[in-house]
């Protein structure tokens, strides 16, 4: 979307229409995270090392599992990882909020449980 702002594009998130709204695009597919968003996460990962948790639950989605994957990084190994497709944004339009499927997001996460 900030590509599409910068070159003066309007966006107009009510449509389905790919060339006024990006996010309906298949390549905006289940998005990983942007580099602030990995910034921002690793900066959290002190204050989550504290933490104790018994469990680590996320939503299927790639930018959730990286946020958890870089915030949690401490506790990767040592605790269960389930993801829980409950965990998710609502379903709708937006192709963002959209996963692949299971099957691929397992084969790169293998670690964390997708039953």
């Amino acid at each position: 979307c900030d590509m599409w702002r910068e070159a003066g594009k309007p966006i107009d998130f009510d449509s389905s229409d790919p060339n006024l709204n990006p996010v309906v695009r298949p390549e905006f597919l289940d998005p990983p995270l942007t580099a602030l968003g990995m910034q921002q996460c690793s900066s959290q990962r002190k204050l989550c090392s504290t933490l104790s948790p018994e469990l680590v639950i996320v939503s299927p989605m790639l930018r959730c599992i990286q946020t958890a994957k870089l915030s949690f990084r401490d506790h990767v190994g040592r605790v269960p990882w389930i993801s829980h497709e409950g965990c998710r944004e609502e379903l709708g339009l937006l192709v963002g909020n959209k996963r692949r499927s299971i099957s691929d997001i397992r084969a790169d996460y293998p670690e964390i449980d997708f039953s």
